[in-house]
């Protein structure tokens, strides 16, 4: 078993990334992040993330079985090395170097404790990793999205706090947390409060909305006309 510990991780935060003209970098998540990971993980998990770095190196320590799914394939290198390095077991990490919206579609894995949405942030990537991951989650799994501060997580987020499938569970600058309260279905818009309430609604829509959306909807909207 490895010596190496999560909180020397934390300390050390290794650079595993690198710049586009090959020079080290890190942009891994947050202390935070780690430290959830740590929390709320181990050796009975099934875990996923989009992307790779210092959160793949938490998981792994935690001792799940982990799939980490980024396009970039110098990660496979200094993951590898990393780990071999420390003498931490990767036998049970599962590295997938392809682009999530190409892997994700047709993955045969499924039953997903925590997932990790942190790989390409420009649209529409994360509302895809979001899309394939979450019909594969277990109920009461933990769901990670990170870099909220960019539009395109913001809108995850901000979509999924309205949808009661899904509740908050935590909430810090840049990362959200949420848990997957009820199996995942497909909708209907209409059946979608973000949507409704960025949508500009007809009369005649109306009747067909629900009334958790209605109630939402009300303060901007008059139902019953002047």
């Amino acid at each position: 078993m490895t010596a190496f510990t999560q909180e020397q991780l934390i300390a050390t935060r290794p650079n595993l990334h690198r710049h586009g003209d090959g020079s080290h970098a890190n942009w891994g998540v947050s202390d935070s992040v780690l430290r959830y990971i740590a929390k709320h993980s181990g050796p009975d998990a099934k875990t996923i993330e989009t992307g790779a770095g210092l959160s793949s190196v938490a998981f792994v320590l935690s001792g799940a079985e982990h799939h980490a799914v980024f396009p970039e394939p110098y990660l496979v290198e200094t993951l590898t090395a990393f780990l071999d390095d420390k003498g931490i077991d990767r036998s049970r990490l599962h590295l997938h170097n392809v682009p999530s919206q190409e892997f994700l579609p047709a993955m045969p894995e499924s039953g997903f404790d925590i997932a990790l949405i942190d790989g390409e942030h420009a649209f529409p990537i994360p509302f895809l990793d979001w899309y394939y991951i979450a019909r594969r989650m277990k109920v009461g799994g933990l769901l990670i999205i990170d870099d909220t501060q960019i539009w395109t997580g913001q809108v995850l987020k901000t979509f999924l706090s309205v949808e009661p499938e899904w509740r908050l569970v935590w909430d810090i600058y840049g990362t959200s947390f949420f848990r997957l309260e009820a199996p995942f279905v497909e909708k209907w818009w209409a059946k979608q409060a973000y949507t409704v309430l960025h949508s500009q609604i007809t009369p005649q829509a109306v009747p067909y909305l629900p009334e958790p959306v209605l109630g939402m909807l009300a303060p901007i909207y008059d139902t019953e006309g002047k």
